[in-house]
């Protein structure tokens, strides 16, 4: 079970990424499934190891490689 500490909220997310909450909500639910967070009633909630996930990973196309 996950401690309190270990649970945010969407505004949370978006103050720790240094992003806003509409792009945590797109991260969330934009179909590419790139942050994971579950819905409680009207609130999602995001785990902070799911946040760290997000947060190393790199964005963008990876680079083709030589010939």
């Amino acid at each position: 079970m996950a401690s309190p500490d270990d649970v945010l909220s969407v505004d949370d997310a978006a103050a720790e990424l240094g992003v806003s909450v509409r792009r945590v909500r797109a991260l969330i639910d934009g179909g590419y499934g790139k942050l994971k967070a579950k819905k409680i009633g009207v609130s999602w909630v995001i785990l902070r190891q799911d946040l760290d996930a997000v947060r190393v990973r790199k964005d963008g196309r990876p680079r083709k490689k030589p010939k």
